[in-house]
This record gives C-alpha cells, structure tokens and sequence, in this order.
C-alpha cells in the first residue's frame, strides 16, 4: 500500500462511519472530488502527511490531526488562517465556519450538529492497522496462487510422512505381537 492509498482509505474509512449515522452527509463527506485531490498530490507529499498525522493524531473522527487536507496545511490554528488554502474546504466549507454550500453551512458543522461520530480510538486503530501495512505490497492474484500451491505441495508432504509414520509403526506392531 502505498502512502496515497491509506490516506484515500482512511478518508473512506471515515465516510463510511458517518454514512451509517446519516447517509447524505457521508456522501458528502468524502466525494470523488476529494479522492481525485489525493490522488493528485506526489507519493513524497502524501509520504510527509502520514508521518505528520501520525505524529499529531488525537484519535478523534472529526480532529484536524484524522484528516489528510488539514495535514496538507499545516494543521490549522485557532484562527484558521490556513484553511482558505485548503482545497477540501473549498469544496465543503471551512471546518467550523458556518458558511458553506449546505444550506449556508458548512459540513463539519452539520456533522457535529447531527452528532455524527465514531467511538473514539476507532479511527487511530484504523490508521494504525494501514500504517503496518504501508509499503507492503498488495497480494495479487498471482501470489494468492502461488501460495495455494505451495499449501497443497506441503499438505501431500505431510499426507506422505503420515504414511510412512503409520506403516512404521504397523511394523513396530507386528515386531511385538511376535
């Protein structure tokens, strides 16, 4: 998995979570606009934002440190004065801003009017689980394969030893029965 890939992941993740609580919002959450962003940024910048989240994630669902945009940033202040650069709040609104294209509000505000939210150290064990597998290369087909064959190879090789095991010891049997 490659550093672009668990911070699209993560952001399904995340998604999905509010999706169960309100599907509109979870919708809007995380769109193909957004993954589209992600996949625009270099392998070296997502590689910088991981490290960065990891570093500073408070393992709540909706925290600046869980979401990649905010990373990207800088990790807005109280002021927010790095969010007018933020291309996820260009879309949605500026976190906490009540101005947005939802109804005049913006969605993190309609998330957390809603209390939409995950238990919180869901999301870090989230991003901890991918994070192990970061630079991991994803099983393909092929390797699924090769694996199964290599089980079948080792299963007849136990299937043979038993065998000589059991006529061994049929004779050890007959030896003593004499």
């Amino acid at each position: 998995m490659t550093s672009k890939e668990l911070l699209i992941k993560l952001m399904e993740f995340k998604a999905d979570a509010i999706r169960q609580k309100d599907r509109y919002l979870g919708d809007q959450y995380f769109t193909k606009e957004d993954k589209a962003d992600i996949e625009g940024w270099s392998e070296e910048e997502c590689a910088d934002i991981v490290e960065r989240m990891r570093k500073k994630m408070n393992y709540d669902l909706m925290d600046s440190s869980t979401c990649p945009f905010c990373a990207k940033v800088g990790f807005p202040s109280s002021d927010m004065s790095q969010c007018s650069n933020c291309t996820y709040g260009q879309r949605h609104g500026a976190c906490g801003s009540q101005k947005g294209p939802y109804c005049g509000e913006d969605l993190w505000s309609l998330i957390m009017k809603y209390e939409v939210s995950l238990e919180p150290l869901e999301i870090k064990a989230y991003f901890e689980k991918l994070y192990a597998r970061l630079n991991q290369p994803e099983k393909t087909t092929d390797d699924v394969a090769a694996l199964s064959e290599a089980a079948a190879d080792i299963e007849a090789k136990i299937q043979e030893i038993k065998t000589y095991f059991f006529s061994q010891l049929e004779k050890i049997n007959k030896r003593a029965r004499q």
